[in-house]
């Protein structure tokens, strides 16, 4: 699925640069480096977060909410609804 939501997102206009993959290390390191492209602290941009439950991209998640300086969901805590 991970290949339609990437083909989906070219298709709507976004850049190659724009769409971040590989290990969750990776991920954090790449979107830190992005926002800081940019100058920005995240306020106005949309990210969509996209991976298997075993990936546990809630790390990610956290990630994004500790560069936005606001408090990481709980472990385990669910951030969308089922």
């Amino acid at each position: 699925m991970g290949r339609e939501v990437r083909h989906g997102a070219l298709e709507g206009g976004l850049s190659p640069g724009d769409i971040l993959h590989g290990t969750k290390d990776e991920i954090s390191r790449d979107i830190k480096r992005y926002m800081e492209s940019l100058g920005c602290s995240g306020t106005g941009i949309y990210i969509l977060v996209k991976g298997s439950r075993g990936m546990a991209m809630e790390e990610i998640l956290n990630f994004l909410l500790h560069l936005t300086e606001n408090k990481p969901a709980a472990q385990g805590q669910r951030n969308q609804e089922d």
